[in-house]
């Protein structure tokens, strides 16, 4: 073949690559999209409110997904994933205003894509965030969560995999009503596995198998947070760093040698100075499912939602403490109104559970009602109901 006619050849080859290359990235039978880099969001450790996040933005952006324009825009800002309970549901994901989140079993985990656009995406809306936007990881590993290219070029975050969603027909923090729907919807585990109902540390087989022990850098569960999951003996990846500890499941014994050695002491619920029981930047290494012979602390478990804006609105930022004892909001006085999941509490208008106080023990849309309004600086669980 002459020099001539191979250049021909090889024109002509090039020219029927270009076509095949149109032809297969139209409608589904084309290559799927190449997966978002990593960096194509910001990660985040500790909490949207521990971190700064803008008010009225992320997962407390009023209308989120199904909502309008600029609220969706709001709300892809940044989300917050945090270890948790809900309901019979331990552990169980939720955003940063306390919902549950979901997995669907239609969808596929490897290579992660979701199956539910369109009518099913309004009623499962899908957890979206901006390229170049923030995920908070709160006891969630980071090795767990990733994101997705959905087909209208959204990121959705998945973890384990699974693209998760929340469930319209969650109407407040802690709603568990997707659990088990159609068969084919389960809340989310910090590890991607479908979450199912126990009693709270039980774990299986008395292990502790799938509690969370979250430590942060700061007190009252603030900073940066690093997170270890059950079963028996675990070390913390950055040893003798943690001011304050949250539990979800069962107690625990925290000790201060690796692998469950040195000085130790038995927690049976959050714990929001390590100071005071002589374990400041003192934890290395937790035990998951020990026997809990301590008596549980009165209002361990319990958790407050508190809100900026009344009739507990997201337009503005939330804020959520748990017991047991008494806990300082992280920004006192902007609190408008007050959602209470478990027994009753008291609230207080000065740090420390000091000052003017009432007891509340049901939601309160408007604390304005009680002459609280913006007022609210510390709560204290556990009181019974006086």
């Amino acid at each position: 073949m002459t020099i001539g006619r191979r250049l021909v050849a090889a024109a002509l080859l090039a020219a029927g690559a270009v076509v095949l290359s149109a032809c297969s990235s139209g409608g589904g039978g084309g290559t799927p999209a190449p997966a978002p880099a990593a960096d194509a969001v910001q990660w985040l450790s500790g909490s949207a409110v521990g971190n700064g996040a803008q008010s009225g933005t992320g997962d407390f952006a009023h209308g989120g997904v199904n909502g309008s324009a600029d609220a969706k825009a709001a709300a892809m800002k940044w989300v917050q994933l945090s270890a948790g309970r809900a309901g019979a549901l331990n552990p169980v994901v939720l955003n940063g205003a306390g919902f549950t989140l979901y997995r669907f079993d239609k969808d596929t985990p490897s290579p992660s894509k979701s199956n539910c656009s369109g009518d099913c995406a309004k009623t499962w809306p899908p957890v979206l965030v901006d390229q170049g936007g923030k995920i908070f990881l709160d006891g969630v590993d980071r090795s767990a969560v990733g994101v997705v290219k959905r087909d209208d070029g959204t990121l959705q975050v998945t973890i384990g995999g699974w693209p998760v969603y929340r469930f319209s027909k969650d109407q407040r923090a802690g709603d568990t009503n997707g659990q088990g729907v159609g068969g084919t919807w389960f809340g989310v585990r910090p590890d991607g596995k479908k979450a199912q109902g126990q009693a709270a540390g039980t774990g299986n087989g008395g292990n502790g198998e799938g509690d969370v022990a979250v430590v942060y850098a700061g007190k009252n569960l603030s900073g940066g947070a690093q997170a270890v999951t059950g079963p028996d003996c675990q070390n913390l990846p950055q040893p003798g760093k943690g001011l304050s500890l949250r539990l979800v499941g069962g107690p625990v014994t925290i000790w201060s040698g690796p692998k469950c050695t040195g000085d130790s002491t038995e927690v049976t619920g959050d714990v929001a100075d390590l100071s005071a029981i002589g374990f400041g930047n003192k934890i290395a290494s937790i035990k998951f499912g020990v026997a809990g012979n301590a008596a549980p602390q009165a209002g361990s478990g319990d958790s407050v939602i508190a809100f900026d804006d009344k009739n507990f609105s997201d337009t503005g930022a939330a804020q959520g403490v748990s017991g047991p004892g008494c806990q300082d909001l992280a920004r006192p006085g902007v609190t408008s109104s007050l959602r209470v999941n478990g027994g009753a509490v008291k609230i207080w208008s000065a740090p420390k559970c000091t000052g003017e106080s009432s007891v509340v023990n049901a939601d309160v849309p408007d604390l304005g009602a009680i002459g609280f309004d913006n007022k609210i600086a510390s709560i204290r669980f556990g009181i019974g109901a006086q």
